[in-house]
């Protein structure tokens, strides 16, 4: 099952084991690039709840200990993901 949608569309899909395995795979990604810095990854959003119809694209929540840690992991990370950093009690700026 591909992962993503065209731009301008949103289509629910049937819950597929292979989001789970997708994550797993960017997980050990993320943590090859920046794994000094991690103090939590999860799997969040619709696809990382079993049986429930979700839009193909994982939502990855990574916590790092600092605002300017967060900002030393973005480069690493952007090779195929948007990245949003978020300060405490902000919504958060987001870099593609």
């Amino acid at each position: 099952m591909a992962l993503g949608l065209h731009s301008g569309t949103v289509t629910l899909h049937r819950t597929h084991d292979e989001w789970a395995r997708a994550y797993d795979r960017e997980a050990q990604r993320i943590t090859a690039a920046i794994g000094p810095h991690i103090l939590d990854i999860c799997h969040v959003g619709s696809t990382a709840i079993d049986g429930v119809p979700a839009k193909p694209i994982l939502d990855i929540l990574v916590g790092v200990g600092s605002y300017e840690e967060a900002t030393i992991c973005i480069a690493p990370s952007r090779s195929s993901a948007t990245c949003t950093v978020a300060r405490p009690g902000s919504r958060g700026d987001t870099i593609s």
